[in-house]
C-alpha cells in the first residue's frame, strides 16, 4: 500500500487505493483478468473539496473503465491500484 497523497486535490475529484484482482473464484477457479477487471472494489484515501458524498476510509465500487490510473515511478507506483474518480462515476459503498 502507497503513503502517496496529493496537496490538494481539485473539485470532485476523490483518490482511491484498488484492492488487488482475485486470481480464484471462492469455489478454486482461475479467474481471467479481463473478466475480474469489470468492477472495482478501492479504498478513499482523499477527497476534493467539492466531494460531498465519499470520506476516506469508504470502500468503493468503480468502473475498470472509469478514472485515471496513477503511474509514479518516484513513488514505487506502478500499476493500476492508485486512480483519480470524479464523484460521478463512484457506483456505491460497501
Amino acid at each position: 500500500m502507497s503513503d502517496f497523497a496529493f496537496k490538494m486535490l481539485a473539485g470532485d475529484r476523490i483518490y482511491v487505493e484498488l484492492e488487488s484482482l482475485p486470481e480464484k473464484s471462492k469455489g478454486g477457479l482461475f479467474l481471467p483478468q479481463s473478466q475480474s477487471s469489470a468492477s472495482r472494489i478501492g479504498v478513499v484515501k482523499q477527497v476534493g473539496p467539492e466531494v460531498k458524498l465519499y470520506k476516506p476510509g469508504d470502500r468503493i465500487i468503480v468502473s475498470s473503465y472509469a478514472g485515471v490510473g496513477l503511474y509514479l515511478l518516484q513513488d514505487e507506483m506502478t500499476d493500476a491500484t492508485n486512480s483519480v474518480y470524479r464523484e460521478n462515476e463512484i457506483l456505491g459503498t460497501i
